[in-house]
């Protein structure tokens, strides 16, 4: 089977050759460009040769388009810190629909297409985006003064809300025509009740979601990333993804069987950062093997629990590759 297949065959509910397998992780000196973005994802698939390309930009570009400034260390272990929001004191003015080819936005669709030209034709790749609630607040730089906004002016919140949604709407059609085959819809800090409770997720961010996943409807990859403990994942089920990714070695989330009862889509997961980032691969490998035997074959991408550490070594993914072709294959 090539990649494509072998992830196909597990879409369709069957058993592949092997367990299909991928890791992610932000290379944040490089993502700072468009060049140099597509580089680094390009290298990195070249490397370990993964079964799908989840494009890791930088989170912040989603706010960027809307006039946050970010300052960006000088390697590649320091996270941009915000400079400047868009949003001064509750005031949205700045925030209303925009075009999807223009500033940071348009910079992702050029790495993208860089990306598509040089890629192999069998190996999906997914763009990265997040839920509307998640970049408005990213917009205003503080989840804590979100939430505050939530509460204290929820119309305006909507109003800002349908124009993310509409802006990201655009930018999803800009992305399939650049050649993406899906996306990775992450919740981030979120869908989880260490935030919100779930009737607030239920007012400002499921709507806004499921506007998303209809226009992202027609992809062949769309993976819903369900971040952080204490998550939603079980509340979420019923969106339209192809693929259910959480962090399920977290205690407080759901355990794989308790979303394979309810969800008709496989699962993606079962590597921590820790274990991407040790020198020894014993935690990789162990990780990678209770994983495969914890999740049914025809039901299981092995992926990372969430975006793998900046840290992390090559010994270790290769060991997670290496037991997708082994233990996952049956050997």
């Amino acid at each position: 089977m090539n990649k494509w297949q072998r992830i196909e065959k597990v879409l369709e509910g069957g058993k592949p050759d092997r367990t299909p397998v991928s890791l992610w992780r932000h290379f944040f000196r490089e993502e700072r460009t468009a060049k140099g973005l597509a580089g680094a994802m390009l290298e990195f698939q070249k490397k370990f040769d993964w079964d799908f390309m989840k494009v890791n930009p930088r989170a912040v570009y989603h706010a960027e388009a809307w006039g946050n400034r970010y300052t960006f260390g000088t390697d590649d272990h320091a996270k941009p810190s915000l400079e400047h929001s868009a949003v001064d004191n509750g005031d949205w003015s700045a925030v209303t629909r925009i075009p999807p080819d223009r500033g940071a936005l348009g910079e992702q669709l050029e790495a993208l297409r860089m990306i598509k030209a040089e890629l192999d034709s069998d190996t999906p790749f997914i763009m990265t985006v997040f839920t509307p609630l998640s970049i408005a607040s990213r917009i205003v730089g503080d989840d804590d003064k979100m939430k505050e906004l939530l509460a204290t002016h929820p119309d305006a919140c909507h109003e800002v809300l349908e124009a993310i949604t509409q802006t990201f709407i655009d930018f999803a059609d800009a992305c399939t025509i650049a050649g993406v085959w899906g996306f990775f819809y992450a919740t981030t800090t979120w869908a989880t009740t260490d935030r919100i409770t779930p009737e607030e997720y239920a007012e400002f961010g499921r709507p806004y979601d499921l506007k998303l996943f209809e226009a992202m409807g027609d992809a062949r990859l769309n993976m819903l990333h369900v971040c952080q403990s204490n998550n939603m994942a079980l509340d979420l089920l019923d969106y339209p993804a192809h693929v259910i990714n959480w962090d399920w070695l977290d205690d407080t989330n759901p355990t794989p069987a308790e979303v394979l009862e309810k969800a008709d889509a496989p699962v993606a997961g079962g590597i921590s950062r820790e274990a991407a980032a040790q020198d020894d691969t014993s935690r990789a490998i162990s990780e990678a093997s209770e994983a495969i035997g914890r999740v049914p074959a025809e039901r299981l991408i092995l992926g990372g629990a969430c975006t793998i550490s900046t840290d992390s070594r090559d010994e270790s993914l290769l060991a997670v590759r290496l037991a997708a072709e082994t233990v996952g294959s049956g050997e």
